[in-house]
């Protein structure tokens, strides 16, 4: 039972909002619930969480703590567990709407329309006043949304009156309808855009130029920030030019107050990408950038949403803290947002971080240690998978001393790690075609370093020819730490 929706369910509600007590009294109410069995079940299953991982969660012995005779005991088990999740969505939706006061007042407004109450325009009218936004604040595209609706609805209400009333609530009706119809437009521009550098799949997506024509042609949206700065980063996105970069990131620091919380994570997530996209550039410039966004990003709480940080974001905050050897900062980061984290991949990307500082200190067995329990496991993102398999393969390689690998121990189990992660990478078809290029440039030159034999005349000339071509090779990830290591191999050879 451990995994039944159920039980899913039951694991989303917040410890720190004591949501599971506000639900047990919600079902012991006779209204929600008349079913003691019911609540019976609640009271054995809440013993074990938040984690719902006991053994004892299993049906029969369930069975036997509710029930006295095993008779038709797993059909009973099956109608409570379905009454008590049917429940739960019930109290769910009712704890929704005393969180979401718009929410409610929009339902209670449906209700008043369907039933003809002779206050409804008035209340939607004070409604649409509420939500009406100031002119300096940029609107999260939401609002804009719910005006449309109050504005469309209350204009095409059967009692409302067309000839004589204030034709201005259908005009609102279309100016909030495009404000909403823009802005989301232009993310969709956006993400499309971003997709095309992550993902293998593409999609046509018809009538780009002309949507954003019409967008910067339109004189109502030049002052908005949202809009402003979502033609910035499309513009960034697009052209990939440090200048673009560096006049989005100048905008948004200015601007973030300006913009709802949403809008802001989407920004700093193209931020993000673009650093973390030309480390191999300029990697003490673009880990200095990534850095800095972190910081500001932390500062203004934008990296967590529905209590979650993603993992990605949380292991590149953490990479570019030790890297940039703010480690205090890094620390202090790590250890606050790891109960963020999601609870399958938490312990993964916690010992991927903690791996690469030591790393960064050359304690090359802790990282093999941190990272071996989690190098086989499947069910990790890509992101995480890849850092973990080329964290443990850099680690390999700096123990790895070939003048003394008289046994060619390490040597066949660095080819054999490198072989196992070229697999992967090819083997991933989600993955971008540049992404998985870029990976495998760095196995194919790995493993020719490997591999490099003869004499000491004849490995120098090899390492020399694979330095040149490392070089020249368009995009190869993490070419900024194979070089040095070219080099100090040639170094050693040339004594």
């Amino acid at each position: 039972m451990r995994t039944s929706r159920l039980i899913q369910l039951l694991k989303t509600l917040r410890a720190e909002d004591k949501e599971l007590q506000k639900f047990e009294k919600y079902l012991k109410a006779k209204y929600a619930n008349s079913n003691l069995e019911v609540v019976e079940l609640l009271a054995y299953l809440k013993r074990f969480a938040p984690s719902y991982t006991s053994t004892r969660l299993k049906r029969a012995t369930i069975c036997k703590h509710l029930f006295d005779s095993p008779k038709r005991a797993e059909v009973r088990l099956n109608k409570l567990a379905h009454h008590l999740k049917e429940t739960l969505e019930d109290f769910l939706v009712q704890y929704e709407l005393t969180q979401n006061e718009l929410l409610k007042k929009q339902l209670l407004l449906q209700a008043l329309k369907n039933r003809n109450h002779p206050d409804y325009a008035n209340q939607s009218k004070k409604l649409i006043t509420a939500l009406n936004p100031k002119k300096e604040i940029s609107v999260a595209s939401d609002k804009y949304l719910s005006l449309f609706q109050l504005n469309d609805a209350l204009w095409s209400d059967i009692n409302t009156e067309k000839f004589g009333s204030d034709e201005s609530i259908f005009q609102n009706a279309n100016k909030y309808l495009d404000k909403f119809y823009f802005i989301e437009k232009l993310k969709i521009i956006l993400e499309y855009n971003t997709l095309q550098n992550i993902r293998a799949s593409s999609f046509e997506l018809p009538q780009v130029d002309k949507m954003l024509a019409l967008i910067k042609a339109s004189p109502e949206f030049k002052d908005d920030a949202t809009l402003t700065i979502f033609l910035l980063a499309l513009q960034m996105v697009q052209s990939s030019k440090k200048a673009d970069y560096l006049k989005l990131k100048k905008s948004f620091f200015e601007f973030v107050q300006c913009l709802p919380k949403r809008d802001a994570q989407v920004i700093l997530l193209l931020l993000n990408n673009y650093y973390n996209k030309h480390l191999g550039e300029d990697q003490i410039f673009y880990a200095n950038e990534g850095f800095e966004l972190f910081r500001f990003a932390d500062k203004h709480s934008l990296l967590v949403e529905n209590n979650r940080i993603r993992d990605i974001e949380y292991a590149n905050a953490a990479t570019v803290g030790f890297f940039n050897k703010e480690d205090d900062w890094t620390f202090a980061f790590v250890k606050k947002y790891k109960p963020f984290l999601a609870p399958q991949i938490k312990d993964a990307t916690y010992a991927q971080v903690i791996a690469y500082y030591h790393f960064r200190q050359r304690d090359y067995n802790g990282v093999i240690e941190l990272l071996t329990p989690f190098a086989q496991t499947d069910n990790l993102p890509v992101g995480t998978n890849t850092k973990i398999k080329t964290l443990l393969l850099r680690a390999l390689f700096e123990l790895w001393n070939p003048a003394n690998d008289t046994l060619l121990k390490m040597q066949d189990l660095l080819k054999s790690r490198t072989e196992s992660f070229e697999r992967y990478i090819i083997g991933h078809s989600e993955l971008a075609p540049n992404k998985k290029q870029n990976y495998l440039q760095f196995t194919t030159h790995l493993k020719k370093v490997i591999q490099v034999n003869g004499t000491n005349k004849e490995r120098l000339k090899k390492l020399l020819t694979i330095q040149q071509n490392l070089k020249h090779s368009v995009s190869v990830t993490l070419r900024n730490w194979l070089q040095p290591k070219i080099q100090k191999m040639i170094a050693d050879l040339s004594f």
